[in-house]
């Protein structure tokens, strides 16, 4: 239950530093969280499973450049023939990435993406399943000296995604 403890403190944090006009995005999030960490169960034997841990999932992150940033997007995560392949979309950018599974529950990710500017950026990203609906992860990427978070929740089939946003504290931007 401290891990799940520990995501829900981490995505209210996150929230909590979005700007005023974006704020509804994170409050809505936190929102459904709530009521994830809610009915969520821990195991400490937690296993991923190809069928359990593909699907689509809301992120809630901060960059390690901005202490003050929040962002929220999704991250697509598939095991296709014997693969793990993510696709996430933050900021304006897609990312795309391969991935390994380096423990029972932990997933790790390199992954790629050109800005808008047309330049290469690349990192590896961490995900450790809690379970099958929460994830926490940490990414570094080329260029930064700290590790990025992200919070990530499953989310559910009938779901649709329209929050796709970078917040630090200035607003809106697709850096």
């Amino acid at each position: 239950m401290k891990e799940i403890r520990k995501w829900l403190v981490n995505s209210k944090r996150l929230s909590e530093r979005a700007k005023a006009n974006y704020r509804a995005f994170f409050e809505n999030e936190l929102e459904v969280r709530r009521h994830v960490a809610e009915r969520s169960k821990i195991t400490s034997d937690f296993k991923i499973m190809p069928n359990q841990a593909s699907g689509t999932y809301k992120i809630m992150g901060q960059n390690p450049d901005v202490k003050d940033s929040c962002y929220i997007g999704i991250i697509e995560i598939d095991y296709i023939e014997g693969q793990w392949q993510a696709v996430w979309e933050v900021s304006g950018n897609t990312h795309y990435g391969f991935g390994m599974q380096v423990a029972p529950n932990i997933l790790v990710f390199s992954f790629s993406y050109m800005d808008s500017e047309e330049n290469l950026h690349s990192g590896m990203a961490s995900y450790t399943f809690i379970n099958e609906d929460i994830v926490r992860g940490e990414w570094i990427e080329d260029g930064y000296p700290d590790t990025g978070i992200e919070e990530l929740r499953k989310m559910t089939n009938e779901e649709t995604n329209n929050d796709n946003l970078f917040d630090a504290n200035y607003g809106f931007s697709l850096n």
